[in-house]
């Protein structure tokens, strides 16, 4: 499920997530990121191709920030707030932290980072 998020994040699109899709992907990753049976690569490794999309910056002759890129953007910064506070599996339910919390903030933070620098 992580793998496909990433895929959905950097298929280009016009169309700006506006009724909290970001959050909604947001919170299913988390969800997912929560299971005993995964490894830190499994946790973190997803997240490769959305660093090395940031790492490029805005492709030549784009005035702003491409729909996809935002939306891409929005999600991994909620996914970091969960990742901080924990997750409800269901609603009312108490949060539940993440496997590998720690290692999947810092790969957060490395992967946007040059999208601050190059946005």
């Amino acid at each position: 499920m992580p793998a496909l998020a990433a895929a959905r994040l950097l298929s280009p699109t016009d169309e700006l997530f506006a009724q909290q899709e970001d959050d909604r992907l947001a919170q299913a990753v988390a969800r997912c990121l929560t299971r005993p049976d995964l490894t830190e690569a499994e946790a973190t490794g997803w997240l490769d191709p959305l660093g090395a999309h940031f790492a490029a910056g805005r492709p030549p002759g784009v005035p702003t920030t491409p729909a996809h890129t935002s939306n891409a953007l929005r999600t991994l910064r909620m996914l970091y707030l969960l990742a901080d506070l924990g997750v409800r599996l269901h609603r009312g339910g108490p949060r539940v932290p993440l496997h590998y919390a720690g290692a999947v903030k810092r790969r957060l933070a490395e992967v946007l980072e040059p999208a601050f620098q190059a946005y």
